[in-house]
């Protein structure tokens, strides 16, 4: 079984240092706790101290969270229903989504060409690949 993790960080043992000469953004820390997956972020206040927090507030500027926090986590949203979600114009959002998809903070989930189905795979109906199942072989029917 591993150590639970301690927070904040023995920032003696980082490669690194911990910004904090910026003034703490109430935007980046709701979407830290936002998308975060660790329990003590997810129910407390992120502080300046939290991995979450310093990530985020490094690559996000307030109006990518502005954006971000109208969002769903892991809920795909069209750019019609973001322009209604965020109030913001189509023109303005779509340079606004590119820069959050650089960044990270939006997945890359473009549509996928379709592919033909390889050798071993069947093609359902809905145009999903599924692998194929090996024949089905009861015992005493002489196969």
């Amino acid at each position: 079984m591993s150590k639970p993790t301690a927070f904040p960080p023995d920032e003696s043992r980082l490669p690194f240092e911990i910004p904090r000469d910026e003034p703490y953004r109430e935007k980046i820390a709701r979407l830290g706790q936002m998308i975060t997956d660790r329990i003590p972020a997810k129910n407390g206040i992120l502080t300046k101290d939290d991995p979450e927090y310093w990530g985020l507030a490094s690559i996000v500027t307030d109006e990518m969270a502005d954006v971000a926090l109208k969002m769903k986590v892991r809920k795909p949203m069209t750019l019609p229903e973001l322009v209604k979600a965020t109030g913001k114009p189509a023109g303005e959002l779509e340079p606004l989504l590119q820069q959050m998809a650089v960044v990270g903070l939006l997945p890359d989930d473009w549509p996928q060409p379709p592919r033909l189905p390889r050798a071993g795979q069947v093609e359902s109906g809905a145009g999903r690949v599924w692998p194929r199942t090996a024949p089905v072989r009861r015992a005493g029917c002489g196969h």
